[in-house]
Formats: structure tokens, sequence, C-alpha cells
């Protein structure tokens, strides 16, 4: 599987965010067919989830190399919201897009599930975001050095979770 073909097919002319000041695509392939890495997606975030943008565990379960999957969740409801984003866009087993606004900047976190031939998933993170004002640039300016770490770590928890729900 081609990395930037399939990354290009997936977000191609897409964008819930026009002309982004930020825009970053993280990719992970996984041993496990698009339905069990769509699992752990489905729970992400939220007081059920087991990754969340608001939560006081966030860095907490990030600096022990972990995340811990709740036993009890609310499944996507494609009409509502995980945390801070509304739920724009939502595809079983394909994609889950999120949009947030708020006085500082307007953004979009997506995920994409791709699955070649053989049954082997690819997972791309899309994050764009516009900048409103100085305000969300000193925002993104104090948190960039972070997020890729972060943005990492999920789709690496994703992976090793799918993986092992696999075998």
């Amino acid at each position: 599987m081609n990395n930037d073909i399939t990354i290009d097919k997936a977000i191609s002319n897409n964008s819930l965010v026009s002309l982004p000041d930020i825009e970053k695509i993280v990719s992970v392939k996984i041993n496990a067919e698009a339905e069990k890495v769509f699992y752990f997606l489905e729970r992400i975030g939220g007081e059920n989830g087991w990754f969340s943008y608001d939560s006081s565990q966030l860095m907490k379960n990030f600096e022990k190399g972990k995340l811990f999957l709740k036993e009890n969740f609310s499944k996507i409801n494609p009409k509502g919201k995980i945390d801070l984003f509304h739920i724009a866009d939502f595809e079983k087993n394909k994609k889950l897009r999120l949009i947030f606004e708020s006085a500082f900047a307007i953004g979009e976190n997506s995920f994409f599930i791709l699955q070649d031939k053989s049954g082997r998933a690819e997972l791309i993170n899309v994050y764009r975001v516009k900048l409103k004002n100085f305000w969300g640039r000193l925002f993104w300016k104090i948190q960039k050095p972070f997020d890729r770490r972060i943005r990492n770590k999920m789709l690496t928890n994703i992976k090793k979770l799918a993986e092992q729900f696999h075998s």
C-alpha cells in the first residue's frame, strides 16, 4: 500500500476547515481488519472513553506509556459530541470526523481507516486548525511541542489494542 496515495485518497478535497493555518497528518499501519481498528476508535473520548482531550488523566496515562480502555462506554452517536468536538461525519469502520470551534480557532480532527486486500488496515489522523486571533496563535505555540507526541501515542495505542484483539 503506497502511503502517499492512500492518504491523498482518504482526505482529498474533504477539509472541514478552509485554509487551515495548521495541518498535521499522521498514519499508522495495523495488522488487523478495519472493523477491529474501529472497535477501539469508537471508544475514543468522553467520560466513558479511553482517550479524552479534556481529561486530567491524559498526561498521567501518557507518562505511564499507555491508555486504559474502560469497561463501560457509549458507542458513537452520529449526531453527538465527543469531549469538545462535534461529530461532523461518521461511517462505521471507515471514518470519524470531528470539528470544534472556540473564540480562538476552528478545527477538525478526523480519522480515516483504509484496508488493503490482505486485510491490513491503515489508520490516518488528520488535524486541521484555522487560528482566529493572537490567543489562538499563542495557544498553538504552547501546545505544538506536545501535539505530535500525543497524536503518535494515541495511534500507537489504537494499533496495539487492535492487533491484540485481532490475534
